[in-house]
């Protein structure tokens, strides 16, 4: 996220980094073109990015990669690589393997409305066994429901008024081929 601090789009930050994270991911994915995974594109132009985006949501079939320019391309070059290259040196020490967005929206300015930790696990123990089956998600807009029943088996069905990436990018982060 400190990356982008300063950008016109520092709002924006926190999801921009969460996506190069599930890009990350997606590199390690046998589907993924050696074109477009991230380790080729250190030193690329915001507006090369954002079509490498596009091209990727495309073939792996993840809407996390389908992104909207809005400012990305007026963001400085070196902003984008020191991302990128921050991320793939996170990835090459192991600390990214481990990584659990599923509590992120916590950590930045969230638009949508967020829930202590303690009520979330609550929610989700209530359910019960849901190892293979769908879970049904109204409201879920910032990743923490999505997340926790990825983590117990289960695939979530997401239904919420206001369009938020955040679920689609915590299953992107955390799944292995299952997503929101």
């Amino acid at each position: 996220m400190e990356s982008f601090r300063g950008e016109p789009l520092s709002d924006r930050g926190a999801l921009l980094s969460l996506i190069l994270i599930a890009w990350h991911k997606a590199s390690q994915d046998p589907k993924c073109p050696s074109n477009l995974q991230m380790k080729n594109w250190q030193g690329s132009t915001p507006q090369e990015f954002v079509k490498a985006m596009g091209e990727l949501s495309s073939i792996l079939k993840d809407t996390t990669f389908d992104i909207e320019d809005a400012g990305i391309s007026r963001m400085k070059q070196p902003t984008i690589n020191n991302a990128i290259s921050q991320c793939l040196t996170l990835g090459d020490s192991g600390l990214l393997k481990e990584f659990d967005p599923t509590d992120s929206a916590i950590s930045f300015e969230a638009r949508e409305l967020v829930f202590p930790v303690e009520v979330c696990d609550l929610m989700v123990g209530l359910v019960g066994d849901i190892d293979g089956k769908t879970v049904y998600l109204p409201w879920e807009s910032n990743g923490q429901l999505s997340g926790r029943i990825l983590k117990r088996g289960a695939m979530g069905m997401v239904e919420t008024i206001a369009h938020t990436k955040l679920p689609q990018i915590v299953s992107s982060i955390l799944s292995d081929g299952k997503q929101i």
